[in-house]
């Protein structure tokens, strides 16, 4: 018997030899392997959450912008893409009904990038077309010489930054006087004020056709479309200030709008201006009138 229970006991301990210790080897690895999972996990996680629990690690734009005194503070207010301008360019030439301009295409993130480069646009697209308009005028007109009238480029200027830059200001001004904390922030207003000037750089080009009724029917559907997205947008902010001035200020947003485009037509594409006609004689007529009277004092 004791034979028998040793040749037994021999296979009995090998076999489990065999089996215990590829199980123990394998159950170390598993654990080893969870650790490290839950570690990196656990790293990751950290990294992720951030100092303030529930945000990334990187900075918000707000604090990784710097001084109000350094380029960084600003670039927020250029971060749009492509779409994000467009939209806005088109929709502020589009009325539609139900949506509002501003809580639709303009928040929460409103930008300067574009009102910046439509204002800039439209400085050079009138200068351009108002040279145009008066080498036309006289480009067979011998006796008149020609010359590229660079003053236009900074009246065009003064008025357009004025009305998108400063006005805008003024009007936010008067809603934050009458009604405290203006539900439209100083970059919002900037923001429809600059993109409303969008639709005056095909109409300015457009201008250079000379005929009365076409540009002035330009005028009307240009200024019917931008200042009904203005004021619809302005409108909502202007009743919470105070109703008291929301009508009065609505006249004068809508009046001002029709002004500034009434005075870019009259001053810069109308053909009768006297500043499109030669204001003084040709030179060879002058200097022939000053010997005549030269020689005439002598007599």
């Amino acid at each position: 018997m004791a034979n028998n229970d040793n040749s037994f006991g021999a296979p009995f301990e090998f076999q489990d030899f065999i089996h215990t210790t590829p199980q123990t080897n394998v159950a170390e690895l598993d654990v080893v392997t969870s650790v490290k999972e839950k570690s990196a996990g656990s790293s990751n996680a950290f990294e992720d959450a951030g100092p303030a629990g529930g945000e990334t690690g990187k900075d918000s734009p707000e604090t990784a912008g710097g001084s109000f005194w350094t380029f960084d503070y600003y670039k927020k207010f250029f971060d749009v893409n492509t779409k994000q301008v467009s939209d806005r360019i088109v929709y502020s030439m589009v009325p539609r009904s139900g949506q509002n301009y501003l809580e639709t295409y303009i928040r929460p993130k409103a930008d300067l990038y574009g009102p910046f480069w439509i204002s800039v646009t439209l400085v050079f697209t009138i200068a351009v077309s108002r040279n145009m308009v008066s080498y036309l005028q006289f480009v067979d007109d011998k006796d008149h010489h020609w010359k590229y009238q660079f003053h236009t480029v900074s009246y065009a200027a003064t008025a357009i930054f004025l009305y998108a830059w400063l006005l805008p200001l003024i009007v936010w001004a008067c809603m934050w006087w009458q009604g405290g904390q203006s539900r439209l922030s100083v970059l919002d207003i900037l923001c429809i004020y600059g993109y409303s000037l969008a639709i005056f750089i095909p109409t300015s080009i457009l201008w250079i056709i000379q005929i009365g009724w076409v540009q002035w029917t330009l005028l009307l559907v240009a200024v019917g479309l931008s200042g009904t997205v203005l004021l619809s947008s302005i409108w909502p902010a202007a009743q919470d200030a105070s109703r008291t001035i929301a009508v009065p200020l609505a006249v004068v947003v809508l009046g001002l709008h029709v002004v500034m485009a009434a005075c870019f037509m009259i001053f810069f594409f109308n053909a009768t201006s006297s500043d499109f006609s030669p204001t003084s004689p040709p030179l060879s007529t002058t200097v022939h009138e000053a010997i005549s009277s030269t020689a005439a004092s002598k007599i």
